[in-house]
């Protein structure tokens, strides 16, 4: 009796590229929403009542609206950072995956059954990918041998921002430098800085992607503004996470061997 053949299935990443993106633009979203409501002066001393009958009360609420715009920025980036940490996870687990097999455990009679447990084993495999407490961010980018050393550094100074921001009290411990890319709207040869803009007959729109370091000095207060949070993201979405993508699917695009029990 010969062994059966090894199912061998393709998996197709860009749906996660897709979700990454999505979460990426709600936090984007989420910023903007709120720096609409401080420029509104939304913010108040009363009494809110939401669906559910919850009461809020917000002390000193205009200082809240004044520093709403910077609070916004913060926890876009840090949250940009989490959910870039946790699309890595998953490119680690499509590798691992791709490396090891995948042990069948149970039998499978049909196709929805065969996806349904491919779907639950990717699942269980990023999450030990996100539970394993070794794989500190910098030891993820290590699983990306020959990834342009600029993007890893990149992507590195980005993660040393998120520590200040979210475990040191917003006060880097070293200097950090951080690379940005930003999409410039112009007209002609002239950059867009404020609405309207006249664009004469003749004339051309394009865009140009610019590139600047920003510095954030040692024990100095970090704080992002709005700009800020989208130029890193931006960035973090157009530019490390693409590279890394790319990296991750010209190095070879899983292929999922099934193994028998």
């Amino acid at each position: 009796m010969t062994p059966a053949e090894p199912v061998r299935l393709t998996m197709d990443l860009n749906g996660w590229v897709g979700a990454f993106h999505v979460e990426l633009d709600g936090l984007l979203s989420d910023m903007i929403q709120l720096c609409k409501a401080a420029a509104e002066n939304r913010y108040t001393d009363t009494v809110m009542n939401q669906r559910g009958g919850v009461q809020m009360m917000f002390q000193n609420a205009e200082a809240l609206g004044e520093n709403a715009p910077q609070r916004a920025a913060r926890n876009a980036f840090v949250g940009a950072m989490s959910k870039f940490s946790g699309f890595l996870d998953r490119l680690i687990a499509s590798r691992k995956i791709a490396r090891d097999g995948m042990p069948i455990t149970r039998d499978l009679q049909s196709e929805a059954e065969l996806l349904a447990y491919v779907n639950e084993m990717i699942d269980q495999s990023v999450a030990a990918v996100a539970r394993d407490h070794r794989m500190t961010f910098p030891r993820k980018l290590d699983c990306f041998t020959g990834l342009d050393p600029s993007i890893g550094e990149m992507a590195i100074n980005y993660n040393k921002l998120r520590n200040a921001l979210e475990h040191h009290h917003d006060l880097p411990k070293e200097e950090i430098r951080v690379k940005v890319r930003r999409m410039i709207p112009m007209v002609g040869d002239q950059e867009i800085k404020d609405f309207p803009v006249l664009v004469p007959k003749g004339g051309t729109m394009g865009i140009k992607i610019d590139e600047e370091e920003r510095t954030f000095p040692a024990d100095t207060r970090v704080a992002l503004g709005p700009q800020d949070a989208y130029d890193l993201i931006f960035t973090i979405r157009y530019i490390i996470s693409l590279a890394i993508y790319q990296w991750h699917v010209g190095a070879g695009n899983p292929k999922v061997a099934g193994t028998q029990p």
